[in-house]
């Protein structure tokens, strides 16, 4: 599950329509939104089914997810729901959570991963690395690696890298 888990104050937009205030938690290992009735345990009242195409966005531990089709990633194999990583006026980027299990002697231990997506100018690129900012920007090179050798300390993780020169590109 992503990360805690349950999220109380979880909200979705289900065909344009907002909910808000739900008990709900992302399944990353099968791209799932599970929401939760309180009531089930009372009176036998079954979880909300949700038909997870039908699914805009939603916000659950202060992250906001979307469906493919709106963070148009346009990759191949692209489907289900990508977190919001930024979106500017020009460029937006998007991460893909999953989770893989595997069991360690007696212990099943999960493995976590994230793969970005940046859009710019129609154009859905992978990131890897800092190199690939500069395949998307050729023109800026320069400014980009100015401003990584100004701003960037090696305390810092890559994920701030990443979003602070977009942000940088993009005001």
């Amino acid at each position: 599950f992503y990360k805690e888990g349950w999220d109380p104050q979880g909200s979705l937009t289900f065909e344009g329509r907002h909910f808000s205030n739900l008990n709900i938690t992302y399944h990353i290992a099968n791209d799932l939104l599970l929401i939760w009735n309180w009531d089930m345990d009372v009176d036998g009242t079954p979880s909300l089914l949700v038909e997870q195409s039908k699914i805009d966005s939603f916000q659950i531990h202060h992250e906001v997810f979307v469906h493919n089709r709106y963070a148009k990633i346009d990759m191949k194999g692209s489907s289900g729901f990508y977190r919001k990583v930024m979106h500017a006026n020009q460029v937006s980027c998007y991460a893909k959570e999953s989770k893989s299990g595997h069991l360690d002697g007696t212990i099943y231990k999960f493995d976590e991963k994230r793969q970005y997506f940046v859009r710019y100018d129609n154009v859905t690129y992978p990131y890897k690395r800092k190199s690939t900012l500069y395949k998307i920007f050729p023109d800026y090179k320069k400014e980009i690696k100015a401003f990584v050798r100004e701003n960037y300390s090696s305390s810092r993780s890559s994920d701030w890298l990443l979003i602070n020169v977009l942000h940088y590109l993009d005001p």
